[in-house]
């Protein structure tokens, strides 16, 4: 299937990869309810604690909630798409839409998304 075409609008459409920091990772953790669904900031510290860059951690978070306007801006960005978190798992492990997997699988697209 080919990636439909969304239109999407950000503060963040411009950034490049050295542009995310440990705080927008917090803040996306935040924003889709992680905080709330586990209660504990344990698992962002441990990703955090990992070494991995900001964008990296990012894509691996955004492929499991198969956010697919955020997947876009971050492999537009320049996230490794091969990053494995914690677990082991890359954002091709975690995602379950097709439409996010074919970012992932096509990353491309991405800049027509």
């Amino acid at each position: 299937m080919a990636v439909e075409r969304w239109c999407t609008a950000g503060v963040y459409a411009s950034q490049k990869r050295d542009d995310y920091s440990a705080d927008d990772v917090e803040h996306y953790f935040n924003y889709m309810g992680m905080l709330a669904t586990e209660g504990t900031y344990d698992r962002l510290n441990a990703m955090l604690a990992q070494g991995l860059a900001p964008v990296d951690l990012l894509l691996l978070m955004a492929a499991k909630e198969n956010d697919a306007p955020k997947v876009a801006e971050l492999i537009r960005a320049g996230a490794d798409i091969n990053t494995k978190g914690t677990d082991g798992k890359t954002a091709k492990d975690l995602a379950s839409t097709e439409l996010v997997l074919d970012l992932l699988n096509e990353p491309e697209t991405a800049n027509t998304f």
